[in-house]
């Protein structure tokens, strides 16, 4: 996996942005308008690959142009793309419980647009940001509709274009679900929604 985020024929973003990380949409002028959607982990296909044309071939000496960044908590989704919107998920540590959240951004501007926060319990070893296992699943957006897995196992449906909450499943109540240890990103496949939980009985992917 590389260790930064690059356009390269192949692109593989990192698994998330670090603690209090930046989120960061990059523009070039090899690169003058927006690119495919990357609505999940590692692309349209699942396979890392970027398509578009005007891929670059090395980053030019003064580095990439920033077109604008917005501060973010904890987390190492990576975010993703989809119908103008720019997707990712962060934790909020100062409160008790904590806040697991979803954010959403305009893909041109970097205006926010929407956040949905949830209440979710952190043991306090988590609490601190440098010892955090924030939440690790990237999101994946199709058919209008955005959907997440927190790190206790926490699922969404939301609406992409507003936050609004289409349906909730609490897989932490529902299965023995270690703490904090669903990390993989959920993948759609037909009409199922898959989500690799690790969980008991019976229950390690639902």
């Amino acid at each position: 996996m590389n260790s930064t985020r690059s356009f390269q024929k192949r692109f593989d973003p990192l698994p998330g942005l670090a603690s209090l990380a930046v989120l960061v949409l990059w523009c070039t002028g090899a690169i003058s308008t927006l690119a495919d959607d990357w609505p999940q982990w590692r692309g349209p296909n699942r396979d890392g690959v970027w398509a578009e044309a005007g891929v670059l071939e090395s980053f030019p000496a003064d580095g990439l142009k920033v077109s604008w960044r917005n501060p973010i908590g904890p987390g190492w989704s990576s975010p993703v793309v989809s119908h103008g919107r720019v997707f990712v998920t962060d934790v909020k540590l100062e409160t008790q419980p904590a806040q697991e959240r979803v954010h959403a951004f305009d893909e041109t501007s970097g205006k926010p647009l929407w956040t949905y926060a949830y209440d979710a319990v952190y043991p306090d070893w988590a609490l601190n940001a440098e010892n955090s296992s924030p939440p690790c699943a990237t999101p994946i957006v199709e058919a209008d509709k955005l959907y997440t897995v927190g790190g206790n196992g926490h699922v969404h449906c939301l609406e992409a274009a507003t936050g609004k909450l289409v349906w909730e499943k609490r897989l932490d109540k529902e299965y023995e679900i270690p703490v904090l240890s669903c990390r993989p990103s959920p993948l759609i496949e037909g009409e199922l929604l898959i989500v690799f939980t690790g969980g008991k009985p019976g229950a390690c992917v639902v």
